[in-house]
C-alpha cells in the first residue's frame, strides 16, 4: 500500500497544493484503507483535529481523489455513498446483498480465478465488481 508521502508526490505532480485538510484527508484515507468511509466520518475527524471545513469542501476533496484514483466510490443498496482507498489495487471485488444492503469485500484469494480474465477484458485499473445475492443472515 501507498504512504502519505507518495500520495502526497501524486498531488503535487498534479499541481494541487497540499492543504492541511487534504493532508488529514488523505491520512485518513490511508488509516482505514481496509474499509469503506463515509463523508460524515472525514468530517468528524477533522472536527476532532480541530479543523474547520465544510462538508462541500470535504467532498470536492474526495472528488479530486476519485480522479486521481486514490479513492473509489462505492454505492451500498440503499443509496449510501461510501469512499475506498484503491490507489494501489487493480481490480475491487463486493458483494452486496440484496436484502440488508451489507457491503462486503469478496476476499481476494477467492476472486484471483476471474480477475486477471476481466482486466484483460476491460483493459483498465482500479474497477469495481460488484455482485448481488443474500448475505448469510438474510438466507436464513
Amino acid at each position: 500500500m501507498e504512504n502519505h508521502r507518495d500520495l502526497v508526490h501524486v498531488l503535487k505532480s498534479h499541481g494541487m497544493k497540499i492543504t492541511p485538510v487534504r493532508s488529514l484527508i488523505l491520512q485518513y484515507i490511508i488509516d482505514n484503507h481496509y474499509r469503506e468511509i463515509l463523508l460524515n466520518e472525514i468530517y468528524d475527524y477533522l472536527k476532532e483535529k480541530f479543523i474547520e471545513s465544510d462538508k462541500s469542501s470535504i467532498y470536492r476533496n474526495i472528488e479530486l481523489f476519485k480522479q486521481l484514483d486514490i479513492i473509489y466510490e462505492v454505492n451500498s443498496s440503499n443509496n449510501q455513498k461510501t469512499y475506498k482507498y484503491g490507489f494501489d489495487t487493480k481490480l475491487h471485488p463486493f458483494f452486496i446483498c440484496k436484502s440488508c444492503g451489507k457491503l462486503v469485500d469478496i476476499e481476494k484469494q477467492n476472486f484471483e480465478k476471474i480477475e486477471g480474465k476481466i482486466i484483460d477484458f476491460l483493459s483498465e485499473n482500479n474497477l469495481s465488481a460488484i455482485f448481488y445475492g443474500y448475505c448469510d443472515t438474510c438466507k436464513k
